[in-house]
């Protein structure tokens, strides 16, 4: 037995239990944006990934609700 081996098996675990979680987030995260863009009727606006990219950026270090509520005051300014 190489000395490697015996960490191979969770390693691959590891790998794989991650890309799933990686794949799930950005599926998520999509789901996220897509449904605020609908509930703010917004999804064919021109400039609703610019409020969205102001909102992520002013909030997403405290979760998506804070960039729900920056988003949420931001997204006044395109509305008709």
């Amino acid at each position: 037995m190489k000395p490697f081996d015996y960490y191979s098996k969770p390693q691959t675990s590891f790998k794989k239990h991650r890309d799933r979680h990686n794949e799930e987030s950005c599926r998520l995260h999509q789901q996220f944006i897509s449904d605020l863009y609908a509930e703010f009727d917004v999804s064919d606006h021109p400039k609703k990934g610019e409020v969205f990219g102001l909102a992520w950026e002013y909030g997403h270090a405290g979760g998506h609700e804070n960039v729900y509520n920056y988003f949420v005051d931001l997204v006044e300014l395109i509305k008709d």
